[in-house]
């Protein structure tokens, strides 16, 4: 935002303080676009719930501040769930065990720092290993992270809204076509671990170097002039 106001031809201006100006409403622009779409992908998709036919094993060890939680075959770090730091991690349980206190049946709710089992609670700071089998496990998870709409506020500051919309249409576009790729390729596995932002920077070059002639040949596609 400082480089438009100092260049304000970034935003074809002559006035320092419109290219500014520009500056700044391209990266609320940009912040605003993707803060919706995150809120939304929350709303639609902030929970995954796995149903074992048979109880699948599970076991959550404290290292230090972090701990590794595993179910089945898959490991994961406790902190990856909890970016809210408001979400809550529910597990149905066959049987349970906090620290060797063993437990039968029963229903569990972790949070970030805490365990909560009927009407016990233990600090999972003084917890060292949980273990058990669940038969019902829900956890929470993000469509997008925040980095991202970090990310495309920085486009913004820098391509003005035009390349923000730009931005995102195109990369949502190439993430696509990167998913039917995998998927026709048999692997979808690959596609998954591409954040968005990567997407985004691809997007975000083509706009920086050919966007105005893509958006001109895409709306002459879209709206073809009347004979």
């Amino acid at each position: 935002m400082l480089l438009s106001f100092a260049i304000p031809t970034l935003h074809d201006q002559e006035s320092r303080l419109f290219g500014g100006l520009w500056s700044l409403f391209g990266a609320a622009a940009g912040y605003a676009a993707l803060w919706v779409v995150v809120q939304l992908g929350k709303l639609a998709f902030g929970k995954k719930r796995r149903t074992f036919a048979k109880a699948a094993p599970f076991t959550w060890v404290r290292r230090g501040e972090e701990a590794d939680f595993t179910v089945g075959d898959e490991k994961m770090l406790w902190s990856d769930f909890f970016y809210r730091g408001s979400e809550q991690v529910l597990i149905q349980c066959a049987w349970l065990e906090i620290d060797g206190e063993r437990f039968a049946n029963v229903a569990i709710r972790l949070e970030c720092d805490w365990l909560h089992l009927e009407k016990r609670k233990w600090e999972l700071v003084k917890v060292d290993e949980i273990r058990g089998e669940a038969t019902d496990i829900t956890l929470p998870r993000e469509a997008m992270g925040l980095g991202d709409v970090k990310f495309i506020a920085c486009i913004g500051a820098f391509l003005g809204w035009k390349g923000v919309a730009f931005t995102i249409m195109g990369a949502s576009t190439i993430g696509a076509l990167v998913g039917v790729a995998t998927i026709a390729a048999g692997r979808r596995e690959w596609s998954t671990k591409i954040p968005f932002g990567p997407y985004l920077a691809l997007a975000a070059l083509v706009w920086f170097f050919h966007g105005p002639e893509f958006a001109h040949w895409y709306w002459s596609l879209a709206l073809p002039p009347v004979q």
